[in-house]
C-alpha cells in the first residue's frame, strides 16, 4: 500500500496511486494482493500479459470482487484476447468455469467484455465443446426455472432469469455451429417466453440457420413485437 493513513480518501489515495510509478511486475501483484483500489487501478494501469499466472490472476479477479474491479477486468481480458499469441494463457480448462459465470455478470457491461474476448476462442474445438454445451445446458435450466415461478412471484424473480437467458443467448452467438437437437429443444422454450429480448436473441441464431431450417421457427417471422420479426426481414403483423 502506498499510504498507510486510514483516513484518507480512496480518490486522494487513488491519485496517489496513479503518480506512482510501478513495473509491470508490480502492478500484477497490487491486482492479486491489493486492495480495490489498488486492484482497479493497477488492472488499468497493466498493457502486457506474459504467463501462466498472470492470466490466472486477471481470471481470479472476474467473479467475488468488487464490480468496479470486475468490469476493469472484463476489459483488459477482451484487450489481451485480441492478441492471438496471448490466447493460450486463456485456454486452460480451468478457467472455463469462471468465464461461464462470468457471462451472466450482474453488470452487462461486463457481460459484453467477456462475450467479445471470447469470440477470439472459438478456433479451440475443446473450448468450444465446452462452452457450447455448458452454455446450452445452463439456458435450458434458466427456461425450466422461468416456468416454475408462481405467477405472483413471477415478477420479481423473472427479471433475474430473463437477464441471465439473454446473455447465454448472446453468447451462443459467437459460435458457427450449435448442436441440432439441442437448440431446437431451447429454441422451442425461448420462443414462448413473453419477454421480447429473449426472443429477439434467439431470432439472431434462428436467423444463422440455413433458410429451410428456419422454416421450423417461422413464428418468429411474425412476432407482435417488430424488434423480433425485423430480424428475418419479415414485418411484425
Amino acid at each position: 500500500m502506498i499510504n498507510s493513513d486510514k483516513n484518507i480518501s480512496n480518490f486522494d489515495y487513488g491519485c496517489k496511486f496513479m503518480e506512482q510509478k510501478f513495473t509491470q511486475d508490480e502492478l500484477w501483484d497490487f491486482l492479486a494482493n491489493g486492495n480495490d483500489v489498488e486492484k482497479q487501478l493497477a488492472c488499468i494501469r497493466i498493457t502486457s500479459l506474459e504467463n501462466d499466472e498472470q492470466a490466472g490472476i486477471l481470471i481470479s479477479n472476474l467473479t467475488g470482487v468488487d464490480g468496479k474491479i470486475r468490469e476493469v477486468v472484463s476489459e483488459k481480458l477482451k484487450f489481451f484476447t485480441q492478441t492471438q499469441a496471448l490466447h493460450k494463457f486463456f485456454l486452460k480448462k480451468e478457467f472455463y468455469p469462471v468465464l461461464l459465470n462470468a457471462i451472466i455478470d450482474i453488470n452487462g457491461n461486463i457481460c459484453r467484455n467477456i462475450i467479445t474476448g471470447l469470440k477470439e476462442l472459438t478456433y479451440d474445438d475443446n473450448f468450444c465443446e465446452f462452452m457450447i454445451n455448458e452454455i446450452m445446458n445452463k439456458a435450458l435450466e434458466t427456461c425450466e426455472k422461468y416456468k416454475s415461478f408462481d405467477y405472483k412471484i413471477r415478477k420479481y424473480k423473472t427479471n433475474i432469469e430473463i437477464f441471465k437467458l439473454y446473455w447465454y443467448l448472446a453468447a451462443l452467438e459467437i459460435f458457427s455451429i450449435l448442436p441440432q437437437e439441442k437448440f431446437y429443444k431451447l429454441a422451442n422454450e425461448v420462443c414462448n417466453i413473453k419477454e421480447y429480448t429473449v426472443r429477439e436473441k434467439l431470432a439472431v441464431l434462428v436467423a444463422k440457420l440455413p433458410v429451410k431450417e428456419q422454416e421450423k421457427f417461422k413464428k418468429l417471422n411474425f412476432d407482435n413485437n417488430i424488434y423480433v420479426s425485423k430480424v428475418l426481414n419479415v414485418k411484425a403483423v
